[in-house]
């Protein structure tokens, strides 16, 4: 019994979880299943693909964002705050996502016909189509949890009122 009071999540911690781990993850399945990638590399291959390119690049961005709430706290609203930081993680998510690419189009190789080549006007267009939606995602969950669930992961501290 001990043990399960050491083990009790503090109600952040608990949104942190679900916020970190179970949105990358739903977004990754719904991928999977939506998307062209089970044809080309079978169901476990299709789940480790798209989990590796929803996990990590979810994660680096919340490192931006939690950087650059810390640097300009007070001074922006949450969804600039998000903003920015799904912006300033765009480059490292993209080294990321090419270093997955060639590693899976080496595993299966028919993947490479479903990508676009690298640097073409496909790539860039599609890239930046993927990097866009990532954006209005990111933004989109970070203000959903902080208004809904009362989320305070990258919020600026709530400013003190007569009545607090």
């Amino acid at each position: 019994m001990e043990l399960v009071a050491h083990l009790r999540l503090s109600k952040q911690a608990l949104i942190d979880l679900v916020f970190f781990g179970g949105v990358p993850v739903v977004l990754a399945m719904l991928s999977a299943v939506l998307g062209p990638y089970a044809a080309i590399m079978g169901a476990a291959g299709a789940t480790a693909y798209v989990l590796s390119l929803a996990i990590v690049p979810w994660w680096l961005t919340g490192l931006a964002t939690q950087l650059v709430s810390q640097r300009v706290r007070r001074k922006l609203p949450l969804w600039l705050i998000a903003a920015i930081g799904a912006i300033a993680s765009g480059p490292f998510v993209s080294l990321y996502v090419y270093v997955v690419n060639a590693i899976a189009g080496d595993v299966w190789p028919a993947l490479g016909a479903f990508l676009p080549a690298t640097f073409s006007a496909g790539h860039l267009k599609s890239a930046a189509l993927s990097e866009g939606r990532a954006i209005v995602l990111w933004i989109a969950f970070v203000v959903i949890f902080h208004e809904t669930l009362g989320w305070a992961r990258f919020a600026p501290p709530a400013a003190k009122t007569a009545f607090n």
